[in-house]
């Protein structure tokens, strides 16, 4: 994350999604006042963590298309059989 066009925060973390005590939102806006950060920065900071978790949750779900095409040709290699 940018802040003011002069410092860069990258931090690295584990997001879990069953904890509903902390929203990204209440995340952004603790980890802002704890940094010392303006809070002109929480809705960036948050709108970058839901972007980053819906990212990483998609890259967990198949292909449902890939795997319906490789279940279609098992069928078929199957029927050759």
């Amino acid at each position: 994350m940018e802040v003011n066009n002069k410092l860069i925060i990258r931090e690295r973390f584990d997001w879990n999604l069953d904890d509903t005590n902390i929203s990204p939102t209440k995340f952004a806006e603790r980890f802002c006042a704890e940094m010392g950060l303006p809070e002109s920065n929480v809705e960036n900071m948050k709108n970058q963590i839901i972007t980053q978790v819906k990212s990483n949750i998609l890259k967990l779900i198949p292909d449902n298309r890939s795997h319906r095409e490789e279940h279609k040709s098992s069928e078929a290699s199957n029927k050759i059989l």
